[in-house]
């Protein structure tokens, strides 16, 4: 398989350095490609080790709900087709407190509360 030279496609899983994080593409085996009706899965993780069988990951799923995630697993080398470098996980957002949201500062047109509490009476 041939993938453009951007800096992002390593020529061989072996070049995957450790502590990086790539998502890796594997071939299935004839049986669970015939049950799962898939021919290829992804693993997205982080590099723990490098071996000449293959590469252990620490799974880093885009969502930090999935329940594989920090799970270690072991990719055959043999059935690795594609590896690519990911940059870090993007930091959560944080929440918009502008204008009047939840927790922020009220918006311009509204009024401020009085300063006495017994004004409102």
């Amino acid at each position: 398989m041939s993938y453009p030279n951007d800096g992002t496609h390593l020529s061989d899983w072996r070049d995957a350095a450790v502590d990086s994080r790539v998502v890796v593409r594997c071939g299935l085996d004839p049986d669970e490609a015939r049950r799962t009706g898939r021919r290829w899965t992804d693993v997205i993780g982080v590099v723990v080790a490098v071996e000449p069988d293959g590469l252990t990951l620490r799974r880093d799923p885009a969502r930090r709900s999935d329940p594989r995630d920090g799970a270690v697993v072991h990719v055959a080398g043999a059935s690795v087709v594609a590896v690519r470098l990911l940059g870090p996980r993007p930091r959560p957002r944080r929440r918009d407190h502008r204008n009047g949201a939840p927790g922020g500062p009220a918006r311009a047109d509204t009024p401020d509360p009085p300063a006495d509490p017994d004004a409102r009476r």
